[in-house]
């Protein structure tokens, strides 16, 4: 179900055929999930409404047009969000990528939207959010706890049988909170099982936050994550 687009097409102006009517609340509140896209753009491939909900899939480009790259991946921001009844918007699924420069990938096809909405899901393909009960939360809090790093604030901790999403952040043995400066040091990391079922950590996008109830998690606080786009993002940072 994926789309391959072109750089040439992605960074042309808008694709009518791809484009319903753009709704810039929904592009500000994309853009303030990410603190670093404050002096981007967002280049949109495909933004189409069904109902309440929006699909959007693009990439960000800097002021001269040049596409936002780190470590040579562009970032694929693809996603389905929701109007609330106070015209607020909230997450409903991530499937955020990384990408080359030369060939970049939508989740959605262009009018897939409402087929996507409709479709019961598969939990067995989900990111299941960890009580405090399971033992696999545990499991994976030791993983992350080294150095001063003793106890955990969890935004969101999920997993399905091979990967994990832990965000949040870390407390020292005092209960500090551990950060840089005046800000706090967001742990958001994808975890995988290795060949003894024990958890890894893949990639960190470990970020920076005002306070804990400004932390923004890359694949969002809540909502739907697949573990294909867990593996996606393990195959980009392995």
């Amino acid at each position: 179900m994926t789309f391959q687009i072109k750089i040439g097409i992605l960074l042309s102006l808008f694709s009518l055929s791809a484009i319903a009517s753009i709704d810039e609340s929904a592009l500000r509140y994309i853009k303030n999930k990410y603190s670093y896209l404050e002096h981007a753009k967002l280049s949109i491939e495909i933004m189409e409404n069904y109902k309440n909900y929006t699909y959007f899939c693009g990439v960000a480009v800097d002021q001269e047009g040049d596409l936002v790259a780190s470590d040579g991946k562009v970032e694929v921001y693809d996603m389905i969000i929701r109007k609330d009844e106070n015209d607020g918007w909230k997450d409903v699924a991530n499937f955020n990528s990384f990408s080359t420069f030369e060939n970049i990938e939508c989740r959605l096809n262009s009018g897939r939207l409402k087929n996507f909405i409709l479709t019961p899901i598969n939990e067995n393909q989900v990111c299941k959010d960890l009580t405090k009960k399971d033992p696999e939360r545990m499991a994976i809090l030791n993983t992350l706890r080294v150095g001063v790093y003793d106890k955990f604030v969890v935004k969101r901790l999920c997993a399905t049988s091979s990967f994990a999403y832990f965000c949040g952040a870390a407390q020292d043995a005092d209960g500090y909170l551990i950060g840089t400066d005046e800000a706090l040091d967001v742990q958001d990391v994808i975890l995988k099982k290795d060949v003894k079922h024990k958890w890894q950590q893949v990639k960190d996008f470990g970020s920076l936050a005002s306070s804990l109830k400004k932390i923004n998690c890359h694949f969002d606080n809540k909502g739907l994550l697949e573990n294909s786009t867990l593996e996606k993002a393990y195959e980009t940072f392995k």
